[in-house]
């Protein structure tokens, strides 16, 4: 197994969630388990609506009397030509001026709006206003539009999840342009500004400060035995999110940072198996150097073993070397040496095993000192013999392969 049982960091809140990822393949488990907690930011906004209809037949004569008459008619000119009440006319004439599709003046003159909704045989009506949520998702780099208020997750003040401090960048609604807002509302299935249902956003104006909506995300490392391979996967209540790589090492930071707080060297595994997923390997040995918590040293090395063994971890990198230089700073004392001792053995071997004059090389004479003093090898031992416990030196197979000659 990749991490004992009793090591693993599992929230308490989450064992049916684990339960539910684990039931889909027998070959993976669930190593770590955290909830945490976010803001949603939501803005109330007040779109003004416009919905299109036909016109009707007054409407359509005074329009074409202003595209086809030479000179266009005044509005009693037209009443007197139709027989009609001019007082009827001209308040027609005053609504269709309001509605941007006649100019207002005299004589009658169609708008290149008003043209282009005659041509379609529509017209918009009068504008109304109707409030609709923002809310801003800092995790998924999104913002949607909905008719309800996001509802708030409840908190349990004791919880001991980490609250993520998020990035307002895209708290600032009102800096949206009015195209870019309607795009929004048309990925959110919204059906304003759908020319099916004939509705067009005009304007809009954000009406409310910001409200905080606190939500709860659940984190899980999860280990596929067979292909030693570890993988994140981030749900909010049952939908997996994907969230880009910038925005889990944000998360791995603040996860790191109460860890080291609380100086709890089970709450540091999952930030550092973030980091080694995301293939930051070297900025996790960094900053288990950086904070002087060498203890992680063999979950650090457990984690980068399974890159080893599925060969996504080039044994070439000098973050091998960096990593035996800190057995200089181990008296051999601590409680973590056993399980260090295991984890050294098993990456050289793995190392072995892909590239055997790396791990020759790895084990240069200040190295070997090292490995003999901690009891990494026995006294016994010479690097040769020590390799050759997990892999055949080069030369040795070379003479086995090497074609018999018959004697003559």
């Amino acid at each position: 197994m990749f991490l004992a049982s009793s090591a693993k960091p599992i929230d308490e809140h989450l064992h049916k969630l684990i339960a539910e990822i684990e039931s889909q393949n027998s070959n993976i488990s669930v190593i770590m388990a955290r909830q945490f907690h976010y803001n949603l930011r939501q803005n109330i906004i007040e779109l003004t609506v416009q919905e299109q209809r036909k016109f009707n037949v007054l409407e359509e004569f005074i329009i074409r009397a202003g595209i086809e008459f030479d000179p266009p008619p005044s509005g009693d000119e037209l009443a007197s030509v139709l027989g009609l009440d001019p007082i009827f006319v001209r308040s027609t004439i005053s609504n269709l001026q309001k509605l941007q599709t006649l100019a207002a003046k005299s004589p009658i003159t169609v708008t290149a709006e008003g043209r282009t909704f005659y041509e379609k045989g529509t017209m918009l009506q009068a504008p109304y206003s109707i409030q609709i949520y923002a809310v801003t998702d800092p995790l998924t780099e999104k913002i949607t539009l909905q008719s309800q208020s996001a509802n708030e997750t409840p908190i349990n003040q004791n919880d001991a999840a980490v609250f993520l401090k998020t990035d307002d960048k895209l708290s600032d609604i009102s800096t949206l342009s009015l195209e870019e807002l309607k795009q929004i509302i048309q990925r959110s299935d919204l059906e304003f500004d759908n020319s099916e249902t004939g509705k067009i956003i005009t304007a809009f104006r954000v009406l409310s400060p910001i409200n905080n909506i606190g939500q709860n995300l659940s984190l899980f490392i999860i280990f596929d035995e067979i292909n030693h391979k570890l993988s994140i996967e981030v749900r909010k209540n049952q939908q997996v999110l994907k969230l880009p790589s910038s925005i889990l090492e944000f998360i791995a930071q603040q996860l790191w940072i109460n860890a080291v707080k609380l100086r709890d060297s089970q709450l540091a595994i999952e930030p550092l198996c973030i980091w080694c997923v995301l293939g930051k390997e070297e900025l996790a040995l960094t900053t288990i150097q950086k904070n002087s918590w060498l203890e992680l040293l063999p979950v650090w090395l457990n984690v980068v073993l399974q890159g080893l063994k599925r060969k996504s971890l080039s044994p070439i990198s000098g973050t091998f070397k960096t990593a035996i230089s800190l057995l200089n700073e181990i008296s051999g004392e601590e409680i973590f040496v056993e399980p260090l001792k295991i984890a050294w053995r098993q990456v050289i071997g793995a190392i072995a095993v892909d590239n055997y004059e790396t791990a020759s090389n790895l084990l240069n004479t200040e190295a070997w000192a090292q490995f003999l003093r901690l009891d990494i090898a026995h006294n016994s031992d010479s690097p040769a013999t020590f390799l050759s416990q997990h892999t055949t030196p080069p030369s040795q197979i070379q003479q086995k392969q090497a074609p018999k000659h018959k004697r003559k």
